[in-house]
């Protein structure tokens, strides 16, 4: 007698068979229509062996790509000295040089490189006629003096002191004068007269000389 319950078996086993051959060949070919493994709007790979668009870049030089921690401008990048600041490409600024100090050039007079000031006084009448250090005889009416250190002959100019406009041109022909260190040159009675009144018998003046 043919078993019916054995048949059944056997053509659910081979049902089921069927189905899992069907659904591991879908999972292994895929869908017709599937997507292009390069991202939307790209460029096909290159097939193996060939170029790229555009050909392969120099020797030594790199294509752009995604830039780590910066814009990726595809310029190179700007190199300068390490100085703690922007690198703009100036000059460094240094402080402007300054021209050396220099002592300042003492003042000196239309009247000569030289000048001393103090008290003059002029020989009394009764000195006309003798020699001078120089031996010329003193007069009375000549413009000369008596100076202690300076050269004989030496020119000289004597002026009323805080008075320029008072002054005599004269010449050193004596030695002189003596017993006050306040007086520093002696005149002639002709030479004080260009300064002041003889009654006062000594004047504040300044003296120049070269």
């Amino acid at each position: 007698m043919f078993d019916w319950g054995l048949l059944r078996v056997a053509a659910l086993s081979l049902g089921m068979f069927l189905i899992l051959q069907g659904c591991k060949n879908r999972i292994e070919s895929g869908p017709a229509s599937a997507a292009p493994t390069w991202a939307p709007g790209g460029q096909p790979p290159p097939p193996q062996g060939e170029p790229p668009p555009g050909g392969y870049p120099p020797q030594g030089q790199q294509q752009p790509g995604p830039a780590t921690g910066s814009l990726n401008t595809g310029a190179p990048a700007r190199t300068g000295p390490a100085t703690g600041s922007l690198n703009t490409g100036a000059p460094a600024r240094t402080a402007p040089r300054t021209a050396p100090r220099t002592a300042p050039k003492p003042v000196v007079s239309a009247l000569g490189r030289n000048k001393k000031c103090g008290e003059a006084s002029y020989y009394a009448d009764s000195l006309a006629g003798n020699p001078t250090a120089s031996g010329e005889p003193y007069s009375p009416g000549k413009l000369t003096a008596a100076h202690l250190k300076l050269p004989l002959g030496t020119q000289a100019t004597v002026t009323l002191k805080g008075n320029e406009s008072k002054r005599v041109d004269l010449k050193v022909n004596d030695r002189g004068p003596y017993g006050d260190s306040r007086r520093i040159i002696d005149l002639s009675r002709a030479a004080f007269e260009k300064l002041g009144s003889t009654s006062r018998g000594v004047l504040d003046v300044c003296m120049y000389w070269n």
